[in-house]
């Protein structure tokens, strides 16, 4: 048994020590688990403990909305150029070359600054960060619409890369920090499910705005076709996110560690004011900081030397035990799940292409993955790229299968949503990537058109649910000074995969397609061993 001393040494029943320095005591309340104190008339609690007597509500769902509208966005950045490249290419007399840079060029932009983003985050605040890099990343993808030259577009690609990063990590951390543990992980899901609605969005906005072959000439050197519109669409979802953002205020929790608790006091009050009304009193008087000594010692400084203190507060603890084990985890599953969800899903269309282009003309024979590949896509490269180098048209089957996929994506992150409990993260993890893992293996070996199609999109899909809710595993098994951090780093890992593997795939594709179909189920089958070790 514990006790909480107060002075006089009285003895009060509690699972924590207490000590308080005060001359007078009034009035002293205690529940059992010294959580929720009252001291001279004032109840003071933990951040987690005022959300939990406020409870879920309006401002969790509006958070979600928000969050929703800002991942949407990070899915057009970084897919969307996908559907703009082919009809992009007669304005900017794009090559092969040409066409993969560009799709992997943002990939780039978002790993060089992601771990500085991380560190932004944990001292500017994560609302702010959020608001400027939506910001950052729709004025650049915008002037894109609007350059002729290549070169300049390419830039215009990569600037927005490096505000993408921005907000696509921060934001995980944005919304988590608004939700108690036992919704953290769920919420997060619930707005990750924009991923799989943003699979949907794209091809069916994209579907209607190229099907309409026409120019505008307003600008002068720049013949202001379709794509360029589809360019600056997708920037709204972003736009619409943080003027919703306006409505919501900063991470309390954020406040809290920066010593601000008089902000942080106001914000729970508005919290619970929107989420129960005026029909229930709120009695809270004061939060619990969450300043540790080391934040204290950083403010002492400025500058420079503040940023690379605050750096060093921020990651050092990650690469000690006990956090040292899961961090290397987390990164190590980020990696693994976006080498198939984010690299072979760059190549998802063309290869559902040609598997429909092989069958459509020899429909009565059987062709293995690796088949299609080594003869269609030879062929259909050598014989039709020069028809085809400059049509403006995709063919409709791109924007079926992708709608199709997208949906699958949204029912599988639905899904799990609902069956997402702290207890049941490690299992949905471990579940999934095992599934993912058996469907590239039979890939291999399915001679069916139709099946064909289901298994590799249930190999993508089934790997790339997990990188939401591995970022709600970091928000509960990570402090929060380190938490936005962590998710960053990972997320530079995760980046890293996609560029990695969206190289190696291309080369292997044409080169060695069996080594690139049966190499990946094994990038799988290692992240579910490593899922395995994760805290239940």
């Amino acid at each position: 048994m514990k006790f909480c001393e107060i002075n006089n040494k009285m003895p009060l029943n509690c699972d924590k020590n207490i000590t308080i320095n005060i001359i007078k005591i009034n009035k002293i309340e205690v529940k059992e688990d010294c959580k929720d104190q009252k001291f001279e008339g004032k109840k003071i609690l933990s951040y987690e403990d005022a959300l939990k007597e406020i409870g879920f509500g309006r401002v969790q769902v509006e958070l979600l909305f928000a969050s929703f509208l800002i991942l949407l966005n990070v899915m057009n950045e970084t897919m969307g150029i996908s559907f703009i490249i082919p009809v992009a290419q007669c304005d900017m007399n794009l090559s092969e070359s040409d066409k993969g840079l560009l799709s992997g060029i943002i990939f780039v932009a978002i790993i060089i600054p992601s771990y500085g983003w991380g560190i932004m985050a944990g001292s500017m605040g994560r609302r702010s960060i959020i608001f400027w890099s939506v910001i950052g990343s729709s004025i650049f993808t915008c002037l894109g619409a609007f350059v002729s030259d290549f070169t300049l577009f390419l830039l215009c690609r990569f600037f927005s890369g490096l505000f993408v990063a921005g907000y696509s990590g921060v934001i995980y951390t944005y919304i988590g920090e608004f939700c108690i543990l036992k919704h953290r992980a769920i919420l997060i899901s619930w707005a990750s499910v924009s991923v799989g609605f943003g699979l949907i969005i794209m091809p069916f906005t994209a579907s209607m705005i190229l099907s309409y072959n026409w120019k505008l000439n307003f600008v002068e050197f720049i013949d202001f076709s379709a794509w360029r519109v589809l360019l600056v669409i997708y920037t709204l979802p972003g736009i619409l996110g943080i003027l919703w953002l306006f409505r919501l205020p900063e991470s309390p929790k954020f406040l809290l560690i920066n010593n601000r608790k008089e902000e942080a006091l106001e914000i729970v009050k508005w919290i619970h004011k929107t989420n129960l009304g005026e029909s229930k009193k709120f009695d809270i008087d004061d939060l619990q900081s969450e300043e540790s000594h080391d934040d204290i010692e950083i403010k002492k400084y400025a500058g420079l030397k503040k940023v690379m203190l605050s750096m060093k507060e921020q990651t050092l603890p990650l690469l000690k035990p006990p956090h040292l084990l899961y961090f290397m985890i987390c990164c190590c599953l980020q990696f693994g799940i976006f080498c198939i969800a984010g690299g072979l899903a760059l190549f998802l269309p063309d290869i559902l292409n040609k598997i429909a282009n092989a069958y459509d003309e020899n429909p009565i024979d059987s062709f293995k993955i690796c088949d299609i590949m080594h003869n269609e896509q030879i062929n259909y490269n050598i014989t039709k790229f020069s028809d085809r180098s400059c049509d403006e048209t995709i063919n409709p089957n791109v924007f079926i299968d992708s709608m199709f996929l997208g949906l699958a994506f949204t029912i599988a992150y639905i899904a799990t949503s609902l069956f997402m409990k702290p207890k049941r993260r490690k299992f949905i993890i471990a579940i999934t990537l095992l599934a993912s893992s058996i469907s590239g293996i039979l890939l291999n070996f399915s001679e069916s058109q139709y099946f064909m199609i289901v298994l590799i999109c249930s190999f993508v899909m089934l790997a790339g649910i997990n990188s939401a809710i591995i970022s709600g595993v970091a928000c509960d098994i990570f402090p929060t000074k380190q938490i936005s951090t962590v998710i960053c780093i990972t997320m530079i890992f995760g980046r890293v995969g996609t560029a990695t593997s969206s190289s190696l795939i291309g080369y292997l594709l044409e080169y060695d397609c069996e080594l690139a179909y049966q190499s990946l189920p094994i990038i799988t089958l290692l992240c579910f061993t490593l899922s395995l070790i994760l805290p239940t």
